[in-house]
């Protein structure tokens, strides 16, 4: 495993607030990374108090909840913002932790937003990825689209 830096932790928890990476992957990553404690000397207290909390995200009595993260991501030296659309937020996406453990998805679906991203990066048009996720209707593409577009 590579030396731990506040870079990396810090990407880690935006992964997980973005969506690419499940509560579990960064549970997995954090009690990997505490069993290895390969922590930056400059950081290490700081680095393995936030790690270590990470590593617990998944027992109830600690959990990861936003203010944990915004916190854990200032004491790193970073700011977490958050840009919400209300009207994309209640018709197009819907975060929901017991649905795909809060990744952004397609209201009324378990799809993840992150799934049309990866398609269209990949090259895929839209008809390739409403075949693959049929549940997920035109509209709410070209909607989720348009509102990108303005942030």
């Amino acid at each position: 495993m590579h030396k731990i830096t506040r870079q990396i932790v810090a990407d880690k928890i935006a992964d997980y607030l973005h969506g690419k990476a499940s509560q579990a992957e960064l549970v997995d990553w954090a009690e990997r990374a505490v069993m290895d404690a390969d922590f930056d000397e400059a950081d290490t207290e700081l680095l393995a108090d936030i790690v270590g909390r990470l590593g617990l995200a998944d027992v109830a009595e600690f959990g990861l909840r936003w203010q944990d993260s915004e916190e854990f991501l200032r004491r790193l030296g970073y700011r977490a913002k958050v840009i919400v659309s209300t009207a994309l937020m209640s018709s197009v996406v819907k975060i929901d932790p017991e649905i795909m453990s809060g990744a952004p998805c397609f209201a009324g679906t378990r799809v993840p937003i992150q799934n049309l991203i990866d398609y269209l990066e990949g090259g895929d048009s839209l008809d390739e990825f409403l075949e693959d996720f049929p549940s997920v209707a035109r509209d709410q593409i070209v909607a989720f689209l348009e509102e990108a577009k303005t942030q």
